[in-house]
């Protein structure tokens, strides 16, 4: 049985036996080199078989439409040519952007990691490995903020019940690569919280640092070969 059919999800299937095409619109108009006729406002599907069965649907309701579609019976007959156009440019090797933009799309997924994966602080008087996740930024960088600009405030001030006066709870420990299980909760008081601000602030801008420089070398490299040899630094903590 060979059929056209539009889906609701967008792709277009064209089948013939056990030989179906499947892609999406823009692809299918690459791989066809014309341009596909769609539907008339407000139909979401068409569903094309031959002098058997033709209809278009809102989703709701179909409308029928002449059991003769010369469109869709060009689709038909090039089926085999549409599906071996369309493997040829899914095993295309790709093209020198499209890897640079891929590399560029990996150091930044490596970077957001980066960004929320810890830092080493001295603050408390022990170097430990301190959480950086989101929610413990946003409070580092708010309690920074008020032990650098009103250290008596911040020593006065109860800022989570059940913790004393004048100190901040945040978890760290000994090595980034202990388990979640060896943290322990440190008191961080207002001189100790500048101190963890900045150590946090330094940890962010060495990320951004390193994600800028390795950007530079992906629009600099000239090759495949050079791209390729472009990674984000392995951890060393």
């Amino acid at each position: 049985m060979a059929t056209f059919h539009h889906h609701p999800d967008g792709l277009i299937y064209v089948r013939n036996g056990e030989v179906v095409y499947c892609d999406s619109v823009a692809n299918l108009e690459e791989d066809s080199g014309r341009n596909y006729v769609g539907f008339p406002g407000g139909f979401i599907e068409r569903y094309y078989d031959p002098g058997k069965t033709h209809y278009l649907s809102t989703g709701s309701s179909q409308t029928k439409q002449p059991l003769s579609w010369e469109i869709g019976d060009t689709y038909i007959a090039e089926l085999a040519d549409l599906f071996a156009t369309q493997q040829n440019r899914l095993n295309r090797p790709p093209t020198f952007q499209q890897l640079q933009a891929a590399k560029i799309a990996a150091l930044n997924s490596a970077a957001a990691a980066a960004y929320v994966a810890g830092f080493y602080s001295s603050a408390s008087g022990t170097k430990l490995w301190y959480d950086s996740d989101v929610d413990t930024q946003n409070v580092l960088n708010r309690q920074y903020l008020i032990a650098l600009s009103n250290p008596d405030v911040y020593s006065s001030t109860v800022f989570f019940t059940g913790v004393p006066v004048g100190v901040t709870p945040v978890r760290a420990r000994q090595h980034a690569t202990d388990p979640d299980s060896a943290k322990t909760v440190q008191l961080i008081n207002a001189a100790q919280m500048v101190q963890l601000g900045a150590d946090l602030a330094a940890a962010w801008a060495g990320v951004k640092g390193t994600l800028w420089g390795l950007q530079a070398k992906v629009y600099a490299a000239a090759t495949a070969d050079a791209l390729a040899a472009i990674n984000w630094p392995a951890s060393s903590n």
